[in-house]
């Protein structure tokens, strides 16, 4: 499949736009995808942290760095927060019960979470394949940036792909389940509920189709 990418101008957000607040465990990719949708649609506003190599990006920190940057904003009801990462518990032991716990803060602020296990590649993977991998290490996620690379002609490309969003959701969807400690069994992803939820405001998803198309031609 080639995409070809296509110049496009910003629109705005109303002052009435819903926002919606994405704190990612990644500095990078992470960021680097969910900014595409950014000035896609005037009636939402898509607010995505800006992570230092600095800064905590453990389950507890992220909590205290969507608290602290949220008193900055005048949040709204019908605004959402999402606390976006992985469960990568690979030679990390303590991490299920770090998990555990972060859940039960974003539960208790209203927030949602957006978990992939191991990691994000998961969700990038579901762009470009309907069925769960064949990976002698499914857990590790070096193993699954390694597929990613290898599976898709050019390697995964935010600017590109993330027109395939509606696919990816269909196909993540399909195979995703909860393991016994309330997370996304080995393999899946609860992104593609935020994926959707991005989809859902104004013509976001009339308009990413409309660019799926341009990019084709």
């Amino acid at each position: 499949m080639i995409l070809k990418n296509r110049r496009y101008v910003p629109e705005e957000p109303t002052e009435d736009a819903k926002k919606i607040y994405i704190f990612c465990e990644g500095a990078k990719r992470e960021k680097d995808y969910f900014k595409q949708f950014k000035g896609r649609d005037s009636r939402i506003d898509l607010i995505v942290y800006d992570l230092k190599d600095t800064e905590d990006n453990s389950a507890s920190g992220l909590v205290s760095i969507a608290n602290e940057s949220l008193d900055k904003y005048q949040k709204l009801a019908i605004d959402e927060v999402w606390i976006v990462l992985d469960t990568d518990t690979h030679g990390n032991p303590h991490r299920i019960e770090k998990l555990k716990e972060m859940r039960k803060q974003c539960q208790a602020e209203g927030w949602q979470v957006a978990q992939s296990n191991p990691c994000f590649e998961v969700w990038l993977y579901y762009h470009f394949h309907a069925d769960r991998p064949k990976l002698e290490e499914m857990n590790i996620p070096t193993a699954w940036k390694e597929l990613l690379n290898n599976s898709i002609k050019g390697g995964f490309s935010a600017k590109r792909h993330f027109v395939l969003v509606k696919t990816a959701i269909e196909n993540a969807q399909n195979v995703f389940q909860l393991d016994e400690n309330g997370f996304p069994e080995l393999a899946t992803t609860e992104v593609q509920q935020l994926a959707q939820n991005i989809l859902a405001i104004g013509k976001m998803q009339e308009k990413i189709d409309k660019l799926f198309q341009d990019m084709q031609e």
